[in-house]
């Protein structure tokens, strides 16, 4: 790595951090106060890990897992520290996100706060505002509801906070993975950064909840055997380089350490760096039977590899260099009470 990528990476993460703690962004703590005004808060901590209902899967990003957003921060200082990604953001017009497996939206609300706080940092510098759109991608319907809740939330604050920034189009795709695909052939679209973020896990069940929702369904990947479903995930990888953007791609592919291996698996014959590593997420109430519990996750920053030539993609993703502290705690202990500002939430 670079001295200056090393600059870089540090000056983001000295962004976040006090004391050698990650800490929420001023940002984050404005989305979670107004995400908890508009979903009640759970009556118990039992609530299931993957709600079916809107109200549920708001719930789970606004109270339960509010940690991911700093994952995913996290993740972007090393993925975007790169000369080539710092110029890129400080000179594109517009940056489109392709959040598959989206759920509530956490990592496209996650891409804003990193864009939101190298902008402030002076990492990233600006003559213009840079719009982000958004592809929101979810088997489920309400969770692409609640993303789009969630960006919603996202541009209210945008408009009060940061005029540098400006969200544009969000495009929900609801439905399994290989429709992404098609919708991105149909609609000629390209994305510049692409998340799978905590979704290889539900691979193994997905072909279940794929046929119950639609019976008839040919998703190749429902189809095949549960074992067999990770390795065809790159088969639908090499297929989407042909809609990466020609100048700049990257791809972040994120699974808590229970099946972080199956990233390799859907990316085989690749020498891509799998990153390990863990923080101390301390839950919001109400669920604070258990206050602190160690998050471990694996993650693959990548280039996407594809040639200049529309829908004939080389089929390696070619990995980056990171640079990576062994441990690295964050605070994540915040409840409604804890925000330093005292914000309307009908601003």
């Amino acid at each position: 790595m670079s001295e200056q990528n090393i600059t870089n990476q540090t000056k983001l993460q000295n962004l976040w951090m006090r004391e050698g703690v990650w800490y929420r962004s001023p940002f984050v703590q404005d989305f979670l106060k107004r995400a908890r005004a508009q979903y009640p808060a759970p009556q118990n901590g039992n609530k299931a890990a993957w709600p079916d209902d809107e109200e549920g899967i708001g719930q789970n990003l606004a109270y339960f897992f509010t940690g991911n957003l700093l994952k995913i921060d996290k993740i972007l200082c090393s993925l975007l520290s790169d000369q080539e990604a710092v110029d890129y953001l400080s000179q594109a017009r517009e940056i489109t996100v392709l959040d598959m497996a989206c759920g509530a939206g956490t990592a496209s609300v996650g891409f804003v706060d990193f864009i939101d706080r190298a902008l402030n940092g002076g990492v990233i510098q600006r003559q213009t505002p840079l719009t982000i759109s958004f592809l929101v991608n979810d088997l489920n319907e309400p969770c692409v509801a609640a993303a789009r809740k969630s960006l919603d939330l996202v541009q209210r604050i945008l408009h009060t906070r940061n005029r540098n920034i400006l969200i544009g189009s969000v495009r929900p795709i609801a439905g399994s993975v290989s429709e992404v695909e098609t919708y991105l052939r149909d609609s000629s679209a390209q994305f510049d950064l692409l998340f799978l973020c905590n979704a290889f896990d539900q691979i193994l069940v997905y072909g279940n909840r794929v046929t119950e929702k639609n019976p008839h369904s040919v998703d190749p990947i429902a189809r095949a055997q549960p074992c067999d479903r990770p390795a065809l995930l790159a088969s639908l990888f090499q297929k989407l380089g042909a809609f990466a953007n020609t100048y700049f791609s990257r791809v972040v592919l994120l699974q808590e350490s229970r099946h972080y291996s199956l990233i390799s698996v859907a990316l085989p014959d690749r020498s891509l760096k799998l990153t390990r590593t863990w923080m101390v997420q301390e839950t919001d109430r109400p669920d604070v039977e258990k206050p602190t519990m160690n998050v471990r996750f694996g993650y693959c920053g990548c280039r996407y590899g594809f040639s200049n030539q529309k829908f004939s993609p080389t089929p390696e993703l070619q990995p980056l260099e990171t640079q990576e502290l062994p441990v690295a705690a964050f605070s994540d202990s915040a409840t409604v009470e804890w925000f330093d500002e005292e914000l309307s939430v009908n601003d």
